[in-house]
C-alpha cells in the first residue's frame, strides 16, 4: 500500500483491509455467491479521549448494516467483531491506538 498516516495530533482513521473469510457457495454455481472480506478501522490520536471518541462513533456507524450500498458496492452486512480496543502507544510514542475489525458479506453481482 502506498497509503501514510499523515503527521499530526490527530484523531486519524485508517481502514486496513485484511483478508476476510472464505466465500459462500450454493449448490450449482461455480462462482462465490457471497464475498466476505473483512477490515481493520484503526484510530490514532494524542488525546485519549477524542481518539477513543473517534473509534466509538465509527464503530456505531459500521456495525449493524444490513442491507446497504456503500458507494457502489451492496453490502447484505456489516458488523463489528469486537468492541474497541486500546492497543496502547504506537512506535511514535505520542498517539493512542484503538482499533477493532469488521466482518462484511457482499452479493455477486
Amino acid at each position: 500500500s502506498k497509503g501514510v498516516i499523515p503527521d499530526g495530533d490527530g484523531p486519524i482513521l485508517s481502514i486496513l483491509e485484511t483478508g476476510g473469510t472464505s466465500p459462500l457457495r450454493i449448490h450449482n454455481e461455480d462462482a462465490a455467491h457471497v464475498q466476505r472480506p473483512s477490515a481493520q478501522i484503526l484510530v490514532r490520536g494524542k488525546n485519549y479521549v477524542a481518539t477513543r471518541a473517534m473509534a466509538k462513533n465509527a464503530y456505531l456507524a459500521l456495525d449493524g448494516i444490513f442491507n446497504t450500498a456503500l458507494g457502489s458496492t451492496f453490502y447484505q452486512s456489516v458488523t463489528a467483531q469486537q468492541e474497541p480496543t486500546d492497543l496502547g502507544l504506537d512506535s511514535t510514542g505520542l498517539r493512542v491506538m484503538i482499533a477493532f475489525n469488521v466482518q462484511a458479506e457482499m452479493a455477486r453481482s
